[in-house]
């Protein structure tokens, strides 16, 4: 609209509510005015800022657009702030499902079955088979509930806690890649993520090589993140693209279409495509998923 840079974030620091982000805007504005740079300002800040922004903003920068830069960060954010609302907000039900089945399965294994038990082992029935081996899976329960809650508060505690090692991270990924339908999933999440982020990056001014490393970072999951940083230090050995992409976890056909894009000069318009293409198979996957769901709970 006009204004200078030191204009723009002294008047967002006005209006964000967030105390911290806007410290952190007035931090900034002190900095550039003291004579650094956007992005050199923002570096300070990697807890905040991720290499995906600061990366773009010192390519913004280089080239005079940084206007268009910015725009094209907020659009990426919007874009993936939707995917994860649809992801929570298609989750919500069926959480709630599972957690008030999880109550009402403890209920009667606890309470209802056995005052049942006590009443009808009173009057002497002859009980059948499926209603003893209900009343000794209620007693199972209810002799070893201390053993059962330390179990699953122990495996949930070592799992969250492996996940904060990245030898954990990459082992727990690489098996949720491997659960039906949402291992399906986290795929298409995660390259709709690579191919918008790649594709902003290339039309950015940044190198394939400089691209991949960014992306790599940004994405949440291990495998791929790993996955990507091989084929960044392959294409610094002079392999190309799609070359260095040829790896199993990586869907056929998004090494296609980047093979597609290094022989056309458009290797970015392709891999935008391809992140349109996996967001609307994420969102088909989620509705599905869904969907298959809630009759398993009611099987359950």
């Amino acid at each position: 609209a006009g204004h200078t840079l030191l204009d723009s974030l002294g008047s967002v620091s006005k209006l964000v509510v967030n105390p911290r982000l806007k410290n952190v805007l007035k931090v900034l504005v002190q900095d550039i005015q003291e004579g650094s740079s956007f992005s050199k300002a923002l570096e300070k800040h990697k807890d905040v800022f991720t290499p995906f922004v600061i990366n773009l903003v010192a390519s913004g920068e280089a080239s005079g657009e940084l206007d268009q830069i910015m725009q094209r960060i907020s659009d990426d954010m919007e874009r993936k702030m939707e995917v994860s609302r649809e992801v929570i907000t298609s989750m919500i039900y069926p959480m709630i499902i599972l957690l008030v089945s999880f109550a009402v399965v403890a209920f009667l294994m606890l309470g209802v079955i056995p005052k049942m038990a006590t009443m009808m082992e009173g009057k002497g029935i002859d009980l059948p088979e499926n209603t003893r081996k209900m009343i000794e899976i209620s007693n199972f329960f209810q002799d070893n509930l201390l053993l059962i809650g330390i179990t699953l508060g122990g495996s949930v505690f070592a799992v969250l806690a492996s996940y904060t090692t990245h030898r954990g991270r990459v082992v727990v990924d690489r098996l949720l890649l491997s659960v039906p339908i949402i291992g399906s999933t986290i795929v298409c999440s995660s390259m709709a993520q690579l191919g918008w982020t790649f594709s902003m990056l290339i039309r950015s001014g940044l190198t394939v090589l400089d691209a991949l490393r960014i992306t790599a970072a940004v994405i949440s999951n291990e495998t791929y993140s790993s996955c990507l940083t091989r084929a960044a230090d392959k294409v610094l050995t002079g392999e190309t693209l799609s070359s260095a992409l040829n790896e199993k976890v990586i869907p056929k056909l998004l090494r296609h279409m980047a093979e597609v894009g290094e022989q056309t000069g458009e290797v970015d318009t392709v891999m935008d495509e391809m992140g349109r293409y996996y967001q609307e198979e994420l969102r088909s996957r989620i509705k599905r998923m869904t969907a298959m769901i809630e009759p398993a709970h009611i099987l359950f």
